[in-house]
């Protein structure tokens, strides 16, 4: 932005033509009263001076007489509130408190083997057993190391449920391993049966 063409489009100001006379005047003045000063006589007033004067004054009514209408009213109106106070209900606050001990959750613990997972490991340990070239496969030896891995995090499971007790989040993580288990079990016995 270029200021001097703001400033072109300002409005012009022509002061009053006698303006700088009476500024000069009042500066005239100003000097002439501080020069003045000093020169002016000093004057002690008379000791009684302020008695005449307070004299001179209309009496004013002592504090209690002064307002006393308003004053009455304002006493009225506390008596009023005071009894007001005294005579409210009473609120009674009773704080109770009690403690109970919870009993232990039930504790989820890890099945026992049912008879089908027995016989399913003993199928598979058989079949090892008999054909050993077949559990040598990589896809047989992987499917018994998954078999392996959930039936440990199975046992793991099996501990934090017996620490913990019922939470939501672990009985959810074991139906999710047996499912896994369940799946991993039947691929491998499809697997050894041929």
């Amino acid at each position: 932005m270029d200021w001097r063409k703001h400033l072109a489009k300002l409005p012009e100001h022509v002061p009053r033509p006698d303006l700088w006379d009476r500024i000069e005047a009042e500066l005239a003045l100003e000097k002439k009263l501080d020069e003045a000063l000093p020169q002016l006589p000093e004057h002690e007033p008379d000791d009684l001076l302020w008695q005449r004067i307070a004299q001179g004054l209309p009496q004013a009514a002592p504090w209690w007489q002064r307002g006393s209408a308003r004053a009455a009213a304002a006493s009225v109106a506390a008596v009023l509130l005071a009894v007001a106070w005294w005579h409210r209900p009473m609120e009674t606050v009773t704080v109770e408190y009690r403690q109970e001990v919870a009993a232990a959750p039930p504790v989820a613990v890890a099945e026992p083997e049912t008879a089908a997972d027995q016989k399913a490991e003993a199928f598979i340990a058989q079949q090892c057993a008999e054909q050993a070239t077949l559990c040598q496969k990589p896809e047989v030896k992987e499917l018994r190391r998954q078999l392996a891995e959930l039936d440990a995090e199975t046992r793991e499971l099996a501990e934090h449920l017996k620490v913990f007790g019922q939470d939501e989040a672990l009985v959810k993580a074991q139906i999710k391993i047996e499912k896994q288990r369940a799946a991993v079990t039947k691929e491998l016995i499809g697997l050894l049966r041929i």
